[in-house]
């Protein structure tokens, strides 16, 4: 999953993007990454709308990868909610 986008980010002073750059460096000082999975309405759009997210599953990031200049994450893995409410983990 990618976690910058440069190309299309880079340089500009959006809060979603500035906050991502944040996320980036934590995950890379060794915080659990915990991705959840959203469709938007229309991916094109400059400012995106959630249609949808999976409300039941959270998505556990793995390795952060570098990539023709940007951050990847790996997927390693999936949890109910449930489980990582429960447990914090």
């Amino acid at each position: 999953m990618m976690a910058t986008h440069n190309e299309k980010y880079l340089g500009s002073s959006s809060p979603g993007w500035l906050e991502r750059l944040n996320h980036v460096s934590l995950i890379q000082k060794g915080a659990p990454c915990f991705m959840i999975m959203c469709e938007a309405v229309d991916v094109s759009a400059p400012s995106r709308t959630i249609k949808s997210y999976d409300d039941k599953d959270v998505f556990i990031g793995g390795r952060l990868v570098t990539l023709d200049g940007d951050q990847w994450i790996e997927l390693a893995g999936r949890r109910p909610i449930s489980e990582v409410m429960k447990y914090g983990v």
